[in-house]
């Protein structure tokens, strides 16, 4: 194994230990920046390489040169250095994406990619249960990360990871795993990352409901067993409410406090609030305020300029904020470069992403480099997708 694989693989396992504030470099993105090193030396006498890279990914290298062009013009306006860090978010994806590029079509890597993730969702898991992980405001979970919605947006990439790289086997494992993805999600209390894996388990269930008659004949004997479990639970539990009553009240009163269920409850009544709502929560209502930046964009920094929103701090969504922070030149020419990447990838493919975009509605995911390793895995589909469509 050489050393820039090595360190590729440092940085994935290393990625969930968040050991500095928010915002900063962690130890794996040392590793990370390492391994740039190491492959620019590596392709020093193989200019090609670099220069194939580069051409696969031009359209995000233009999205992230006008970034770097908006983000500097507000700085000099400005003086805020938060325009210059803005931008070496950018900057670093950008690095992830041409070291990846090359990678992701290495059949080796991606059998010790999926080991990876598989062990980073098991140790996140055990690290859950012995109750040894951090906790935010003393009731939402984060595990090694700072904050909760880190926590379950890395739970929830690394499980969309694991389930594209084993996708073609359809096996119990993937079954298993999104069930504790989903257990890990409901401990961080992320209503956002539940909507995510919600819509993600709506179309698998929607895919096994087609196929019905060959998903019964392929685990008729699980899906005996865990009839006979639940029937098995269920009586139990009615007969302990018929010898106690107040048992049910007590398991009802044990679900309301459940966190996961308050933050719910809690998004549901924002959502008919006419101040506080969560069109203003999570900044969409600055795209009302000041549409004019959606056309050169706002920068994203020096928030105060937002005298008229209901907070001044970032846009809570993915591509809204892209959008209203460059404008829509530079949001286009992203698009185009996702969808270069995901053009004709099977249905059963695209179940992931549209559960990862719809998440991202709630949340900036931009700056987390496996959001963009997962918009690059769509490329391995392709051609199976122009076959699909061929036939």
């Amino acid at each position: 194994m050489n050393l820039f694989k090595t360190l590729i693989y440092m940085y994935l396992l290393l990625r969930p230990y968040y050991f500095f504030s928010s915002g900063s470099l962690q130890i794996s993105d040392f590793a990370l920046i390492l391994a740039f090193f190491v492959f620019l030396l590596q392709s020093a006498s193989n200019k090609k390489i670099i220069i194939n890279n580069i051409q696969k990914n031009r359209e995000f290298l233009i999205f992230t040169l006008l970034v770097i062009i908006i983000n500097g013009i507000y700085y000099i306006i400005y003086g805020d250095f938060t325009f210059i860090k803005s931008s070496l978010f950018f900057i670093f994806n950008f690095i992830v994406i041409i070291l990846f590029s090359n990678l992701i079509e290495d059949s080796n890597f991606l059998v010790k990619m999926s080991k990876i993730m598989k062990l980073n969702l098991l140790i996140q898991l055990l690290i859950c249960i012995t109750k040894i992980g951090r906790i935010y405001g003393g009731v939402r979970y984060m595990g090694t990360f700072n904050d909760p919605n880190q926590f379950a947006y890395f739970v929830l990439t690394t499980y969309s990871i694991f389930f594209l790289l084993n996708y073609k086997e359809k096996n119990m494992n993937l079954l298993l795993y999104l069930l504790i993805t989903v257990f890990l999600i409901i401990q961080s209390g992320s209503t956002g990352m539940l909507l995510g894996v919600g819509v993600f388990v709506i179309f698998e269930i929607i895919a096994i409901l087609k196929n019905i008659p060959r998903f019964f004949k392929k685990y008729l004997q699980y899906i005996i067993g865990c009839a006979y479990i639940i029937l098995l639970l269920f009586s139990i539990y009615e007969l302990v409410i018929f010898a106690n009553p107040s048992v049910k009240n007590d398991v009802k009163n044990r679900l309301s406090n459940i966190n996961i269920v308050t933050r719910l409850n809690n998004k549901l009544v924002k959502a008919n609030k006419s101040q506080g709502n969560l069109w203003q929560e999570r900044g969409y209502d600055r795209i009302y305020y000041y549409p004019k930046y959606l056309i050169f964009g706002f920068g994203e920094g020096n928030y105060s300029r937002l005298s008229l929103t209901y907070h001044h701090g970032e846009l809570h969504a993915t591509f809204p904020s892209i959008l209203f922070c460059y404008g829509i030149i530079p949001f286009l020419i992203l698009i185009k470069w996702i969808y270069k990447k995901m053009k004709k990838i099977p249905l059963g493919i695209l179940v992931i992403y549209i559960a990862l975009f719809a998440e991202s509605f709630t949340l900036q995911n931009e700056r987390q480099s496996l959001f963009w390793i997962i918009v690059l895995l769509a490329s391995l589909f392709r051609k199976e997708g122009e076959m699909v469509e061929q036939n």
